[in-house]
Order: C-alpha cells, then structure tokens, then sequence
C-alpha cells in the first residue's frame, strides 16, 4: 500500500500552504484569537503581523458585564418557557 503523495508532491503542497502567504498558520491564529477573545479572557493579543492584530476585539468590562447580563436574561427567559435545551438537538 503506497501513500497517497510521493515526497515531491508532499513537498509542493506544503510549499502552496507555507509560502504562499502562510494561509493556515493565518487561519488559525485568527480562529484561536476570536475563541479567546468571545470567551472571556479579553486580553490584547501581540502579534507581529498588523493585519492580524486588527481582527482582535479587545472589549471594555462595561460591555462585558452588559453581554453577560443579556446571556443570563436570555437564559431565564428560556427557563421560563420550559424549553427544553435538548430539543434544538433532535
């Protein structure tokens, strides 16, 4: 059983994604960033790459304490309708 890429192919498809404006290390920076920055820990992130340091939020506590009160508001209000949480998974 061969593998599905000789070395040169293996090779050539990581040159597309590692030259070629470093697409996915890019990608998952800023996947990591947005989680960290949608999850509470509202810290600046330094990066050395401008363009990247753009995408970050970094939010006041005013507005953090204004998105959790509107979380739990939204969770009481799901409470007392009684809906169930498992009904959006069926």
């Amino acid at each position: 059983m061969s593998p599905p890429y000789n070395q040169d192919q293996a090779l050539s498809v990581l040159n597309d994604f590692v030259v070629g404006r470093h697409q996915v290390l890019a990608t998952i920076m800023l996947t990591s960033m947005t989680l960290i920055t949608r999850y509470g820990m509202k810290r600046k992130i330094k990066t050395k790459n401008k363009k990247l340091a753009d995408y970050t939020e970094v939010k006041t506590k005013g507005e953090l304490l204004q998105e959790d009160s509107d979380r739990r508001q939204r969770e009481a209000v799901m409470h007392s309708e009684h809906v169930d949480p498992c009904h959006y998974y069926r």
